[in-house]
């Protein structure tokens, strides 16, 4: 969120210096120049809506490896078959309920690889091939295997969001020093305009008095 909020001010003080000096800015970048600019700011907003898209099944697939470490726990002295699990994990999950869903209609009918391939095909993360490869070998684990399964795949994704998050601070910061730039310069400008005027003003007082 705090992402976004440093996006759409620094977005309104770019537009602002673009209104402010418009002829300026037309003789130092041409129109072609100022297009090429404008496509690769369109293809980062949209590699970044695509990442934030993905955030989300990610999340809920941390929550499907929590469900499954349980039910390994709880029921460790009886092993657990595949549809059992694709039938626990259809009914607590939220986002990819209709994906677990159809995994188990697949699993049922006898199409167990292409159930195996869903999360990777639908998601399309490096956590959701790796989820589905522990799906796949669920009727040969018994549930202190898939416990071990779980741990290596939490910490995994524990690990990547960390360095997420470290990026993401990193990123703020940039934004942060580039806004706090930006100030200055236009502080600087309107300095400058101003000192200008006033030296203008003297002049024609000058001239005709």
């Amino acid at each position: 969120m705090n992402t976004i909020i440093y996006l759409f001010l620094f977005s309104l003080y770019v537009w602002g210096a673009v209104l402010s000096y418009e002829d300026e800015i037309k003789e130092i970048f041409p129109r072609e120049k100022m297009r090429e600019i404008s496509e690769k700011g369109t293809e980062e907003i949209k590699k970044w809506v695509v990442k934030k898209k993905r955030t989300v099944p990610d999340r809920e697939l941390f929550k499907s490896s929590v469900i499954l470490k349980n039910l390994s726990l709880v029921r460790k002295e009886a092993p657990m078959s595949a549809d059992y699990i694709y039938e626990k994990l259809t009914e607590n999950s939220g986002y990819l309920k209709p994906m677990y869903s159809q995994m188990l209609a697949l699993y049922r009918s006898g199409r167990d690889k292409e159930a195996f391939k869903l999360p990777a095909k639908i998601i399309g993360t490096k956590a959701a091939g790796n989820f589905a490869l522990i799906l796949s070998k669920l009727d040969k684990l018994n549930p202190a295997e898939l416990v071990e399964q779980m741990n290596i795949f939490q910490s995994s994704m524990i690990e990547k969001q960390v360095t997420y998050a470290v990026k993401r601070t990193q990123k703020n910061s940039v934004i942060i020093t580039a806004l706090s730039a930006l100030s200055v310069f236009a502080l600087l400008i309107n300095f400058v305009v101003v000192v200008v005027f006033m030296d203008s003003l003297k002049m024609l007082s000058s001239i005709f008095v």
